[in-house]
């Protein structure tokens, strides 16, 4: 039944994403010219009736886009609602269509919708959107009413509702969702309101309704009766499930729960109002047509401040640069302190996995790439090279001329020289345990020149470098540079053990350099992209991380 919730939907957001927001001068030309010319005819009744020009003026004046407050007092009634009437009561107006319209009614100083008969999905109905300024905290509130005779059916989604980041088409990548409500009915054939819910969490493919509902179990809507509904979108921040989705039906909490609505910090504001009405699914569709009613609809946005969250707490991040080798760098320290684990997994597949992607998917607070890849493998295949350790399980044993990084109880780090065994390593406590390149410092001191000249390129080149080190309290740091242009010139090995000697770190071991440098924290990757002139992010074979508490 809910499927076609996310189609019709779907189908909306795609005219969102080709069509180009109204400027507000444009809107004013646009809504002037649909008033004067092809909007006449169908904003008239029976009787000839029109809107007067100075209504949608006197309108415009007063228009906040993050505060809106529409009442429908000031339109005349006994004429359809359109484009022109509908941009100056919310600024702005899409898809909504001369069929849409002819649907809409100015009734008693309230908005009247029909649902028509015999249909179901906006072919019946209305579904618009408007674009409103981004914004993390929204509280939407309106009062809605059916007719006395309203044939309920099914189920409908009604009224208004936010789209986030990418809205419901977003919602698998992590970066959109939305919150909207609708009507449906229960096995006792009771009617009731619940929310519909995209998030990035959310446990299938339709809009969730957590269970929730209103009335209670043995209750049913009705119609001549107002409802007053209010929603409360709160966004989250990052990776983190510290956003909020409420909804109350006269004064009643339905719903009140923490929620990741997004996993791209980029798209986790609501960006669109939602005005969606139509009935879903099959069984919905009614033998008459049906009239819903609105009335004092409100929008505002709000500021709140996020408390600390665990993944906030774990690190802390230093942007510097380095003027010998003109480059910039970051330092990720991690506090020792709070409970962690870091370990290391596959990409989901032989192809690799981007940072981005491995951190949204393994939900990590640190992720950041690991070995190199195999030499000599078919084109797109990318397999790590020599030891891997996973939780305790050998998951490959291949003799390798690079060093071995290992994690064992309590994140500490250490390094199993070249050529040797899995055994060795086994049986000395690694639970995790990756082939990358060498040490650079242990004990304090920096490795030996025997060690660093195993790799031809540390001191013949200046790259880009990703290292994980640890200081003596067990505190690990994360050193990331750039290079190749891209963040700077780039650095040696011994660039790398000059910075970090000064930082008194205890160890350090290089993994993959180049444009494999990937650090992402809290869901955000902080290092340049290299790859393709700098816009590609390279994927990688394995990965090590912090997973998000």
């Amino acid at each position: 039944m809910l499927g076609n919730i996310a189609t019709n939907f779907k189908l909306k957001l795609i005219n969102m994403k080709t069509q180009v927001p109204f400027l507000m001068t444009t809107v004013m030309v646009t809504a002037s010219l649909l008033f004067s010319s092809s909007c006449k005819k169908e904003m008239q009744n029976d009787e000839g009736t029109q809107p007067v020009q100075s209504q949608i003026e006197n309108k415009r004046k007063t228009l906040s886009l993050t505060n809106i407050s529409v009442d429908w007092n000031n339109w005349t009634n006994s004429v359809n609602y359109n484009v022109a009437m509908a941009t100056a009561d919310f600024g702005d107006i899409n898809a909504f269509t001369q069929a849409e319209q002819s649907r809409t009614l100015i009734s008693l100083s309230r908005l009247r919708v029909t649902l028509l008969k015999n249909v179901t999905n906006d072919a019946g109905g209305v579904i618009t959107y408007s674009n409103i300024p981004d914004h993390s905290g929204y509280e939407i509130n309106y009062k809605v009413k059916f007719h006395s005779a309203f044939d309920f059916k099914k189920a409908a989604v009604i009224g208004w509702g936010l789209g986030i980041g990418d809205g419901a088409d977003g919602v698998a990548d992590g970066e959109g969702g939305s919150f909207r409500i609708m009507y449906d009915k229960d096995a006792n054939g009771n009617f009731y309101f619940k929310p519909v819910v995209y998030y990035a969490d959310q446990p299938g493919s339709l809009g969730d309704d957590f269970g929730k509902r209103y009335p209670a179990v043995g209750s049913s809507l009705v119609g001549s009766v107002y409802y007053d509904v209010k929603m409360v979108f709160k966004a989250n921040t990052k990776m983190n499930t510290n956003g909020r989705a409420e909804l109350y039906i006269n004064n009643v909490q339905v719903l009140n729960i923490p929620i990741r609505w997004t996993k791209d910090h980029t798209k986790r504001k609501a960006n669109k109002l939602l005005f969606e009405n139509y009935r879903t699914g099959t069984g919905s569709a009614s033998t008459q047509d049906a009239n819903i009613w609105y009335d004092d609809f409100t929008l505002a946005n709000f500021n709140f401040t996020y408390p600390a969250t665990w993944c906030d707490n774990l690190y802390t991040l230093a942007n510097l640069y380095d003027p010998v080798s003109s480059t910039n760098y970051h330092l990720t320290t991690i506090d020792h302190s709070v409970n962690f684990d870091l370990k290391t997994a596959y990409a989901q597949t032989n192809q690799g996995e981007t940072g981005t992607n491995f951190a949204r998917r393994v939900d990590c607070c640190v992720a950041f790439n690991a070995s190199m890849g195999q030499s000599y493998q078919p084109p797109g295949i990318t397999i790590p090279t020599g030891h891997q350790v996973i939780n305790g399980v050998s998951v490959q044993d291949s003799i390798t001329r690079r060093y071995t990084l290992g994690i064992k109880s309590g994140n500490q780090l250490l390094a199993y020289p070249a050529y040797g065994t899995m055994a060795a390593i086994l049986s000395d406590g690694a639970n995790n345990a990756i082939s990358a390149f060498t040490p650079l410092i242990e004990n304090g001191q920096p490795v030996s020149q025997a060690i660093l000249s195993t790799v031809g390129n540390y001191t013949r080149d200046t790259d880009p470098r990703q290292v994980i080190a640890q200081y003596a309290n067990g505190d690990l740091l994360i050193f990331s540079c750039g290079g190749r242009g891209y963040g700077g010139v780039g650095m040696t090995a011994d660039d790398v053990i000059r910075i970090l000697s000064a930082l008194n770190v205890e160890f350090a071991f290089m993994l993959d350099g180049g444009g494999s440098v990937t650090t992402v924290l809290n869901g955000e990757r902080i290092t340049p992209l290299i790859d393709g002139s700098g816009t590609e992010e390279r994927a990688r074979p394995n990965w090590l991380y912090i997973e998000n508490q």
